[in-house]
């Protein structure tokens, strides 16, 4: 069971997994976090429309317009969230919340280090996911 402490906790934590990778915790809060949205039913749309979008960045990491796609993936995760207000959305500001956390140090690092922090929090939203699934996410 996902408890807002276990939130807390991690919002604490993903910067630091997210420039120096990823570890048996955050697979732990992976799992968590994935189990608590696939059983409070966040629909698999905006889980995937998501993950699409940071897939499609991953395919242009070297372009000019990737700092640009992450900078509005926050403001775009935060319109995704407010479309739900007739709908239990706590999981979706959860998942929100969680993913903005990953991005900024992305943002705030310098290039060197652009890639390989977008690595670690690709496959960290990729653990996120697969857990969802796995939990019956649809």
């Amino acid at each position: 069971m996902l408890m807002e402490s276990d939130i807390s906790d991690a919002l604490r934590e993903i910067p630091k997994w997210i420039s120096q990778g990823l570890n048996q915790d955050a697979i732990t809060f992976a799992e968590k976090l994935g189990r608590y949205l696939a059983q409070n039913k966040l629909s698999s749309s905006q889980i995937r429309n998501a993950f699409g979008a940071v897939k499609k960045m991953q395919m242009k990491t070297l372009s000019q317009t990737f700092d640009l796609d992450l900078l509005l993936m926050k403001p775009r995760l935060a319109y995704s969230v407010e479309r739900r207000t007739k709908h239990n959305n706590q999981p979706a500001k959860d998942l929100k919340q969680v993913l903005s956390a990953g991005i900024d140090p992305i943002l705030n690092s310098d290039e060197k280090s652009k890639l390989d922090y977008f690595q670690n929090f690709v496959n960290f939203f990729e653990a996120i996911l697969a857990y969802y699934k796995a939990e019956g996410g649809i």
